[in-house]
């Protein structure tokens, strides 16, 4: 298929690197994964949300904003990358962001600050009516003299659903160049743009690859309903003519955990366990969850042993910072904390995730 794409403005270093991944000592023998390392795109190591927001970039400059206005939650990756964006092209950043307002300056929370966001903490409860929240945001600037420009949560509307249309074209010339074929795509799921975009690539250049997303939040019905919605309205809008089976949508459920952005002690085991073995370095929102449900469901049988599976590193890395003393607890909290298993002594197939 033809894709004739819309303008959009550079921000990824690319294209970044498809590369083998290091086998852990109880990975099933048989598998094969090989990382797309979109975790090195810049926009300050925005991952993902670098390459959804080139393309709403463009509709900012075309509308003369110079408010760009999202959400997410404390430690947003996409609203840390939103503020980011708005520093380097001259632009003011409003930030809703889930959490208390004295929470410390970490990770993300403290790069939102560094850049000047302007921030609003809601709760939980204020949180799922955020869109209307950011409506009202938007219209006291614009009572201010102010021209915003909202951008949804994660960057995940049908523009930014573009990102990884054009992602889907580079992976398969990086495919081509390094003869490899993958049998399966896999990748974490917050908001669904991401998963969006690889499933309507994968159908536009006629990939015979079946694309997995683990939800890191919410539920496998919540997403395949709202991933369905925005590919709906993506063809609409665009008008594709394109068949697609949404009963194709494949997302995996049962890691969330025990929520989103919060870490169990077995998925930080499996970050330490990744890094200290290969060097690749995993977050504890997205990529850490997804990773821990790929070697789950292999061992399950749910995804083939002997499958060459390609896994979508995203990004996330700052959120690490915030949690580091759950890895690593001060000095004076050590004689009351277990020490930590050995990577040798961790067994990652306990069915006990």
């Amino acid at each position: 298929m033809k894709v004739a794409y819309p303008k959009k403005i550079s921000l990824v270093s690319g294209p970044t690197p498809i590369e083998p991944f290091r086998s852990l000592p109880d990975w099933p023998p048989g598998l094969k994964i090989f990382l797309k390392r979109d975790d090195l795109t810049s926009l300050l190591l925005s991952g993902n949300k670098a390459r959804k927001l080139e393309f709403i970039a463009t509709e900012v400059i075309k509308k003369k904003a110079d408010t760009l206005i999202t959400c997410g939650g404390i430690q947003s990756n996409h609203a840390r990358a939103t503020a980011v964006l708005a520093a380097q092209m001259g632009l003011k950043s409003h930030l809703v962001l889930r959490g208390k307002p004295d929470m410390e300056a970490q990770g993300n929370l403290f790069l939102d600050k560094l850049v000047g966001a302007e921030i609003k903490h809601i709760t939980p409860a204020e949180y799922e009516y955020v869109d209307r929240i950011m409506e009202e945001e938007a219209e006291k600037l614009r009572e201010a003299g102010r021209n915003p420009f909202i951008i949804p949560e994660g960057a995940s509307s049908e523009l930014g659903v573009w990102g990884y249309v054009k992602a889907t074209l580079e992976i398969l010339s990086q495919l081509k160049k390094l003869r490899l074929k993958v049998d399966r795509v896999v990748c974490a799921i917050g908001s669904g743009g991401t998963y969006a975009g690889l499933f309507l690539g994968s159908k536009a250049f006629g990939w015979k690859v079946r694309v997995t997303g683990f939800n890191v939040c919410y539920t496998a019905d919540y997403f395949k309903n709202r991933i369905g919605s925005l590919i709906t309205s993506f063809l609409q809008k665009y008008r594709w003519r394109l068949k697609v089976n949404l009963e194709e949508l494949d997302i995996i459920d049962g890691y969330v955990g025990d929520g989103y952005a919060r870490s169990r002690p077995i998925e930080r085991e499996l970050i330490s366990a990744v890094a200290q073995r290969s060097g690749l370095v995993l977050d504890p929102v997205y990529t850490g969850k997804a990773m821990l449900g790929l070697i789950e469901e292999t061992r399950r049988g749910t995804i083939g042993s002997r499958e060459r599976i390609l896994f979508l590193h995203s990004g996330g890395i700052y959120g690490l910072f915030p949690i580091a003393h759950l890895f690593y607890p001060p000095a004076a909290d050590k004689k009351s904390k277990p020490e930590r298993e050995p990577i040798e002594k961790l067994d990652l197939f306990s069915g006990k995730p």
